[in-house]
């Protein structure tokens, strides 16, 4: 129903935040393990940050407006 839209963005984004939270907890059980791989590469890692910064900006206006 359109009067739950903004209920539904919100347990949207709650459901999103569980899974990165549930796949950080199995990266330390695996890094805990002995079971997690490093993997090196070649990259921009300027280029990344920035790429970063611009997305959680992104995140951070949205979640100010709601």
């Amino acid at each position: 129903a359109p009067q739950y839209g903004n209920d539904y963005g919100l347990i949207h984004n709650n459901i999103n935040r569980l899974t990165r939270l549930l796949r950080q907890i199995l990266e330390v059980r695996k890094s805990q393990a002995g079971q997690l791989k490093l993997k090196v590469s070649k990259g921009d890692l300027a280029g990344f940050v920035e790429q970063d910064a611009i997305t959680s900006g992104q995140w951070q206006a949205h979640a100010d407006r709601n």
